[in-house]
């Protein structure tokens, strides 16, 4: 089984809207590749139509195939697809395996999976493809942001662990001079690496706020409240802070914005998190990533000009 899948929102026929010889022939062309893929076509049914665009040709059209080898095909093609373009995508269901390649160029290689590994197929697809199990929002994990994230949280534990050490007597601590003076930066790239990665999940055609809004809390609120109520039995020795009440305490754990740190005072970050969260669910899929922009560049002049960031973040 094999589907070809082009919907676009017809740029081409919007500006060229005279020079258009069809959809198929002018927006499908690479449908040709099927013959090189899969031998001869026997036969075709197909039905096309001018559903949208003002053109005297069709701008929307969908076939069925059959091979002579006895495979069957879709092609599924169309310019009339509105705001943007929705896909491109080149899908084959076979006896041993699954392939679809997609991407705006349909250039991605964006599922690969078979009974058995195919032999001398490493040089034509991301080795991070072997990890495919499905198509969830971000199908690739980006390496460098693995990366990235592991430095940022090795030097924000050890600028950590240098304001515990340095209580220490002298000369019995060995600091590293750049992550004791510049380790905290971490957090900062951390925001940094965070605000990437979720533009990109809240901008896919697939996001729905009410998965997002549950994943985001499994993976956040269990172990916050966990470590929230480890330390409230610490500081029965350790002692409290005169805004350390409990009820400071039950209300630290929603993450909603307090004046100041929350009751375990590292959870300053994860407030910030959960804000951001908020607004780019709310804001970038009704009004785009410039509107998130604008949102936070306000809420930052706010917070300069009338210190109002404790009612904000």
């Amino acid at each position: 089984m094999i589907r070809f899948g082009l919907l676009g929102c017809g740029r081409i026929a919007k500006r060229h809207s005279d020079l258009l010889g069809g959809n198929h022939i002018e927006g499908a062309i690479m449908s040709i590749c099927w013959r090189l893929f899969f031998g001869d076509v026997v036969s075709v049914h197909a039905r096309a139509a001018t559903a949208l665009a003002k053109i005297e040709t069709e701008d929307t059209a969908v076939a069925t195939l059959k091979f002579r080898n006895g495979a069957l095909g879709i092609i599924e093609a169309t310019t009339a697809a509105r705001p943007t373009d929705l896909e491109g995508s080149l899908s084959i269901l076979g006896e041993k395996g699954t392939v679809e390649i997609s991407g705006f160029a349909v250039n991605q290689i964006r599922h690969w999976r078979f009974v058995e590994e195919p032999v001398g197929c490493e040089c034509i697809r991301p080795a991070s493809s072997k990890r495919l199990k499905s198509a969830p929002l971000m199908s690739q994990k980006l390496v460098g942001l693995q990366v990235g994230r592991a430095l940022a949280a090795l030097s924000v534990a050890y600028f950590h662990s240098w304001h515990v050490t340095m209580q220490f007597p002298p000369d019995t601590a060995y600091p590293i001079p750049l992550l004791r003076d510049y380790g905290e930066l971490g957090v900062h790239f951390f925001f940094t690496i965070s605000g990437f990665v979720i533009c990109m999940v809240v901008t896919s055609p697939r996001f729905a706020i009410s998965s997002f809004v549950t994943q985001r809390f499994f993976r956040i609120w269990p172990l916050w409240i966990g470590t929230s109520i480890v330390y409230l039995y610490l500081t029965r020795y350790l002692g409290r802070g005169p805004n350390q009440t409990i009820g400071a305490f039950f209300y630290s754990l929603t993450l909603l914005p307090t004046e100041g740190n929350p009751f375990y005072d590292v959870g300053w970050s994860l407030q910030h998190e959960v804000a951001f969260y908020l607004a780019a669910a709310l804001i970038v899929p009704r009004l785009g990533t410039y509107a998130l922009i604008a949102f936070l560049s306000l809420c930052a002049m706010a917070d300069h000009t009338l210190s109002l960031g404790s009612l904000l973040f």
